[in-house]
């Protein structure tokens, strides 16, 4: 334990000093990016963080900020928010007006307040907060109680009624579970009978007792949510036979998590999205889609949800560094944030006037599903 201590300590100053390294660099327009790029969510941060260096590449190579290079300065925060807290204030302390990470919300739930206390433009990645209207933070995405809402709704037009409903008792799962009731009474709704709704420890090896009750209530579709743990219910599922049309968070639409699991992959697995992945099977797409895409064929990268994650919230950035100047005040870049609508990215069209601190539309969401034997993500069918 003491040996595991030293190396996480020595691992935090080495990222710190990293934040006043890249401070000192005088001519480069030097972005903080908080992953956890070790630990048990290091594959989500990872695969964002490939996400970000392919976008640094297009900017500089397409003149930078104002003839300035860009630089995403990346600070490994292990999933845990106090590692996150420290480098958040380190990145305070070096004078950043605009930090982007926190791939969970338990990391941007401990940083956002930082972000509103210091008025430092914080962009987090996680889509399960919901940041006050006007406030220094930004989320990205779509919320999991939106995107849980969409899946339930397709699964009903598909005549699927009878569901289950299996959450984590972590702060992913939590934060849909305080408004399960709200969801279900949305008109789009009406007729979605929830049979059985069961929590489980997405560090628990084993979830045979949840998946037992969940059987014995015969659902006609499973939805899952949780920021981890998610292998252990695929195991479960399949050693328990029950094969139902199961939907996942998009947190983990990887490539990574899906080759990982073939051998126990429900057969009909959905994931709600934005737009983007309405063109996975074609790897091509309509205005920043395309962009995106084709980014990611020059550095032979196959683009999952890690690459879209901070896309968007990276190009706003930008687009605001770039509008109103790469020296520009954490206010400055607010205000440019606040105003932006017509903003065509990855995800949808994006309209902060709305001043949910998201932007974007639910109208851009799609439903996928994976395809064992086309090994990725299509349109499907009625989404």
């Amino acid at each position: 334990m003491k040996h595991s201590l030293r190396i996480s300590l020595w691992a935090l100053g080495c990222a710190l000093l990293a934040v006043s390294a890249a401070r000192g660099a005088d001519n480069t327009v030097t972005v903080p990016v908080i992953l956890p790029l070790t630990g048990p969510a290091a594959l989500i941060g990872s695969a964002e963080q490939q996400s970000f260096q392919v976008l640094e590449k297009e900017v500089n190579r397409a003149g930078g900020i104002r003839n300035r290079p860009l630089h995403f300065n990346f600070l490994d925060d292990q999933g845990n928010p106090q590692v996150a807290v420290q480098l958040f204030n380190s990145a305070i302390g070096n004078g950043m007006q605009v930090v982007i990470g926190g791939a969970f919300s338990a990391t941007c739930k401990a940083t956002a307040p930082l972000a509103e206390q210091n008025n430092v433009l914080f962009y987090c990645l996680s889509p399960a907060i919901r940041p006050p209207a006007g406030g220094y933070v930004f989320t990205a995405n779509y919320h999991p109680n939106d995107l849980l809402a969409k899946m339930l709704e397709y699964f009903r037009n598909r005549g699927l009624t009878r569901m289950a409903i299996l959450l984590g008792t972590d702060a992913t799962g939590q934060e849909v579970d305080t408004n399960v009731q709200t969801m279900l009474a949305q008109p789009q709704l009406k007729g979605v009978q929830v049979v059985a709704l069961d929590h489980f420890d997405p560090s628990a090896v084993s979830i045979a007792a949840q998946m037992a009750k969940i059987s014995a209530a015969r659902p006609q579709a499973l939805a899952v949510w949780a920021a981890g743990g998610i292998p252990t219910v695929f195991r479960a599922l399949h050693d328990s036979g029950l094969d139902i049309p199961v939907a996942i968070s998009p947190a983990f639409m990887l490539y990574t998590v899906m080759k990982q699991w073939a051998d126990v992959l429900p057969t009909h697995l959905y994931f709600a999205q934005g737009k983007w992945s309405a063109y996975l099977s074609n790897g091509s797409g309509p205005g920043e889609v395309g962009h995106f895409y084709d980014a990611m064929k020059r550095s032979g990268i196959a683009p999952d949800v890690g690459s879209d994650l901070g896309w968007d919230p990276a190009s706003i950035v930008i687009g605001a560094l770039r509008t109103v100047g790469p020296d520009a005040k954490a206010s400055q870049i607010h205000a440019y944030i606040e105003g932006l609508h017509g903003f065509s990215g990855t995800n949808g069209n994006y309209d902060f006037r709305s001043r949910d601190q998201r932007g974007d539309s639910l109208s851009s969401v799609v439903v996928t599903e994976w395809s064992q034997a086309k090994n990725t993500w299509v349109l499907a069918p009625g989404s």
